[in-house]
């Protein structure tokens, strides 16, 4: 049974990385679409 909780342990740090990156992500997206949503828009 110990080893089934360090690999649960192991699959919940990985989920936290990937929640780190999709946050980082998603911010970068977000600055991006306020820096450039406008010229994005008008060109369509």
């Amino acid at each position: 049974m110990d080893g089934l909780k360090g690999i649960e342990q192991n699959d919940r740090l990985l989920d936290r990385g990937v929640m780190l990156k999709m946050e980082r992500c998603a911010e970068f997206l977000a600055r991006m679409i306020k820096k450039y949503g406008r010229q994005l828009h008008g060109k369509r």
